[in-house]
Parts: C-alpha cells; sequence; structure tokens
C-alpha cells in the first residue's frame, strides 16, 4: 500500500511516489541559460530524428498541454485524493467566473456547514451574534449580485442539507441498516459494519488502498448528490455546491453520477466556504453594510418577494431549511447517533433516548483494550439480570457481566481509520455501524473552510487550540440548525425516502503495477514526480 503523507489541511493527502503518471511534467529554468544547473528539473519529451536530406514538415496542428481531469484521479491509485493543482484546475471559483462570463443561469447548493462557517466568521468580525436569518440575507442578496457583475444569472440559493432532504437521507440509512441486522449473525459478521459513505475522502482512501472497507459502505448518496438529483429534475442550467471539503469536487465527478444520456454530472461544480466568501465580500464589506443598518443593498439588483410554490425546490431547499440530525458528533452529519437512538427504542423499548437532550454515553474503549484508540463506541447491552442498557466503554458496568448486543462507532480523522483498518483486517468484525469522517473534527475542520485570519485578510496557521476553539464556535453556532423533528422507527417508516434512485456503488481501485525499467519508453528517472 502506498505511504501517506499528511499535510497542513486535514482532508488532504499528497500524492504518493506511487503516482508514475508522465503527464505530470516539469519546466526547465531559463534564468541562467547556456549555464549547466543542478537544479533543471527532468522533462518527458519525445523526438524523432531526421534523415539526411528531409524537412521538417509543418505541423498540421498547434499541440496542447496535456491536462489531468477529476475522473483520470478516480481511475488511478498513485494517490488517495487527488494532486491539489488539479482539484483547483477543475473546480473553482475561476471555474465559476467562467461559466458566468457565459451568461449561464447558475442554481447554488450551500451546505449547512458553509452556512454555520459564514455566520461564525462574520460573528467573529464583528463580535457579536448576527443569527442565521442575517447570514441568509446576506447570502441571498451579495451572491445573485455577484453573479450579475460577473455577467450571469443567479437562479436560485439552495441549500443541500435541507430538512427535506435529511428526513428521507435518515429513512434510506436507517432501513438499510435494518435489513442487515436481520441477517443471520454468520452473514453479519462476514460482511462488517455498515460504514458512512458521505465522506469523499474516506470512500476515495476505501476504494484506492483499503479495499476492506469497500463491501461495508453504505449504498446510500450523499445530500449533495440527492440534492443535486432534485435540482436536475427541474432542469436547472448550472448547478453549484458550495462545500467545507476539496474532496466533495472528487465526488461530484464520480462516473456512477454522471447521465448516461447528456453526459452531465448532477453538480456541475463544487467551490469551498473560502470561495463563496471571496464572492461574497467582492467590493462590499459586512461592517459598511451593518452600520448602514443593512439597509442600502448588496450592490446589485434586489430579488423581489416572491410566493414559494410548495412542492418546488425554492420551499423545499430554501436556506431557512438548512438542518443537521445531531451536534453530539460535531457537524458531520449525525447518521450514527440518529439510527443509534431509532434503533434503540424501536427495538428495545429504550425511548427516553428520542429526547435528544439525553446525551449518548460514546467512549473510548483504548484505555483497557489496546488497539482501538481515538475510535469512540456506543453500545446497547444486555446485563446479567436480563436488563437492556445504553452505555459506552468507560460507562460499562463496573464488576457486573453483561454481554455486548449492538456496538456503534465513530472513526473521525485517518489516523483513527487506520486504527479501525488494522482493527478489522484481524477479523474482530464486531461493530454494527460506524459514522467515518477523513477529519479530525468532522465537516466543521474541512480543508475548504474559513481559517484565522490576520492583517490584511491573509490566513495565519493556527495551532491546535485555534482549531479546537474555531470548531467548538462552529458547533455553537450550529445548534440553531439542529432539525427539530420526532425520532423513532414509526416516524422513520411514516418518511418516504429515495429508494433505488437514492443509491450509488463503489469500487475497488486497482493498484498501479510499479516497474523497476522503462515505463513506455520513458526512463523512470526522466519522470517527474
Amino acid at each position: 500500500m502506498a505511504a501517506l503523507h499528511l499535510n497542513n489541511v486535514s482532508d488532504y493527502i499528497e500524492p504518493s511516489m506511487a503516482c508514475i503518471n508522465p503527464l505530470f511534467t516539469g519546466g526547465v529554468d531559463k534564468t541562467n541559460e547556456g549555464e549547466p544547473t543542478t537544479k533543471k528539473k527532468p522533462v518527458v519529451a519525445l523526438s524523432l530524428e531526421m534523415e539526411e536530406g528531409e524537412q521538417e514538415p509543418e505541423p498540421a496542428f498547434e499541440p496542447k498541454k496535456a491536462t489531468i481531469s477529476l475522473s483520470d484521479c478516480l481511475a488511478c491509485s498513485g494517490c488517495v485524493t487527488s494532486s491539489e493543482s488539479v482539484l483547483v484546475n477543475n473546480q473553482s471559483k475561476d471555474a465559476l467566473v467562467s461559466a458566468l462570463g457565459s451568461a449561464k443561469s447558475v442554481s447554488f447548493m450551500m451546505s449547512a456547514v458553509s452556512m454555520v462557517e459564514l455566520e461564525r466568521h462574520y460573528e467573529d468580525q464583528v463580535g457579536a451574534s448576527l443569527g442565521r436569518e442575517t447570514v441568509e440575507g446576506v447570502l441571498e442578496g451579495r451572491l445573485r449580485a455577484w453573479c450579475a457583475k460577473q455577467g450571469g444569472v443567479c437562479e436560485g440559493i439552495y441549500t443541500s442539507d435541507s430538512s427535506w432532504v435529511r428526513k428521507k437521507w435518515l429513512a434510506d440509512s436507517y432501513n438499510e441498516f435494518l435489513t442487515l441486522t436481520k441477517r443471520s449473525e454468520e452473514e453479519r459478521k462476514s460482511r462488517g459494519p455498515v460504514l458512512t459513505s458521505h465522506c469523499p475522502g474516506f470512500v476515495c482512501y476505501a476504494e484506492k488502498s483499503a479495499h476492506i472497507f469497500v463491501d461495508m459502505l453504505s449504498s446510500v448518496k450523499s445530500c449533495m448528490m440527492l440534492t443535486s438529483d432534485r435540482l436536475r429534475g427541474e432542469a436547472k442550467e448550472f448547478i453549484v455546491a458550495v462545500e467545507p471539503c476539496h474532496d466533495k469536487k472528487l465526488e461530484a465527478t464520480r462516473g456512477e453520477f454522471k447521465d448516461s444520456d447528456d453526459g452531465r454530472f448532477g453538480v456541475d461544480l463544487v467551490i469551498t466556504t473560502k470561495d463563496i466568501k471571496e464572492c461574497v465580500e467582492d467590493g462590499w464589506s459586512l461592517m459598511d453594510w451593518l452600520v448602514g443598518g443593512g439597509e442600502e443593498g448588496f450592490g446589485g439588483e434586489e430579488k423581489e418577494e416572491e410566493e414559494e410554490e410548495v412542492g418546488t425546490a425554492a420551499g423545499e431547499l430554501s436556506l431557512a431549511s438548512a438542518s443537521f440530525l445531531s451536534l453530539s458528533n460535531s457537524t458531520s452529519g449525525g447518521l450514527a447517533e440518529s439510527i443509534f437512538r431509532t434503533f434503540a427504542a424501536s427495538n428495545y423499548g429504550l425511548k427516553e433516548y428520542l429526547d435528544f437532550s439525553l446525551p449518548l454515553p460514546w467512549g473510548r474503549e483504548g484505555r483497557r483494550r489496546r488497539g482501538t484508540d481515538g475510535i469512540k463506541e456506543c453500545w446497547i447491552i444486555r446485563a446479567s439480570s436480563g436488563e437492556t442498557q445504553v452505555c459506552g466503554p468507560e460507562s460499562s458496568p463496573k464488576g457486573a457481566d453483561f454481554s455486548v448486543l449492538h456496538r456503534f462507532a465513530l472513526a473521525y480523522g485517518f489516523k483513527s481509520i487506520q486504527v479501525l483498518q488494522s482493527h478489522l483486517s484481524k477479523g474482530s468484525k464486531t461493530y454494527d455501524y460506524m459514522e467515518v469522517m477523513a477529519c479530525p473534527s468532522g465537516c466543521a475542520n474541512g480543508g475548504g473552510g474559513i481559517r484565522a485570519e490576520g492583517a490584511g485578510g491573509i490566513e495565519v496557521k493556527e495551532g491546535a487550540s485555534d482549531i479546537k476553539k474555531r470548531v467548538e464556535s462552529a458547533v455553537e453556532v450550529a445548534k440553531a440548525y439542529v432539525m427539530d423533528w420526532e425520532l423513532g422507527e414509526a416516524a422513520v417508516a411514516e418518511e418516504e425516502g429515495f429508494g433505488e434512485a437514492g443509491k450509488t456503488t463503489f469500487k475497488k481501485v486497482e493498484a498501479l503495477k510499479l516497474s523497476g525499467g522503462n515505463v513506455d519508453g520513458v526512463e523512470v528517472g526522466q519522470t517527474v514526480w
């Protein structure tokens, strides 16, 4: 397996030395042309020798620079996610500007985490609480004005995490889990736990470097892709997703989400929270706007108030409907907790856990059992008395006999994921359901999020305490986004999910076979890594 190299971006993994694609070529330093230098980078090139007397033919066309697409990266196991330059070239703010310059009508899908990040950032700026309604108004007004400035049209601003989508997402995920629990113990042990699949960084790692995870991944699409299906059904011209994670750009270009008829992907473009912040603040100041009482407008044509038609994307996916299932596991979906509470209440009569104000006893077992450090667990157990209880590794009955009926777990960060990989590889597949995220603190710490800024708005490097403070602040802001609806098997069963239309598949990407000699006639030493 290729070695992993983690850098300062928590959800990005640098390309490993296994990437042998010769299309990544370097240039030559021409500052001292004609003089030898030891710092010149080798370049992959092909040339033909001319016979004596022959004249060099005129080129039939101007050769184009070779490029790598995100689809190419998904089909290659040379690195876990993608080259950063490929991410920037294929999915960026510049690509959005180009689309608007072509007079396209753009529909934005704001993730709930991105909305929380913007609210947190602006509240840090002004030193006071603004409320989600203010941020929603700023996004609506500024994005429409900014799109008009670029020559395009903002067709609509929606959220990819609406309560409408969340309910169906949870219903499909719960029903998938429930179906698996009804299998025999031997079948469940053979399959292993259900692993959440809405983190694209983890999915890429599973498909390319940790194939043991692939067959365990949940087949339910992420909220981003489920929402794009809804918008595409209303014939939206150009769909842009705003996410806190760079790897969402890879998810959007998966072949599984490409329409076989028109060749379009469900999401045309993915940009980060930092990108949308730059769009909002282009020629506009939040402080000036607040000083003016929020009445001088947003620098463009104001949108006329329209009555939202029930059943359309405008009503079901509005910014006001952005939500989280729960926040006890940071801002990363809350599927494990929601499914645990529903399952415990419906199958074991532990209905008190339908109340989210009663915290689940997530805890680490690493203090007592080597090999599970960093993985938080929550159990349903049966005591020797026959009583069914909910507990965690650190709150289990001391000095009493009990059997663990079901194990749910959280694995956040690649360190925890690699521990999990080692644990499952040994055949100890004792978990039932796991929420797995590539970033150590979940989506609130995604690589595309808004970082601390110094003078002139320049990002400054954060320490561990700074990251913790920023994530905790985001979770505090997100409390106003928690979905308020009754859980329980009855409520989930009444919710009609997306069914097969909301399912996807995953694949095992074959490892590159390295050669000690030539690769298609190119010396290994001539390839720029």
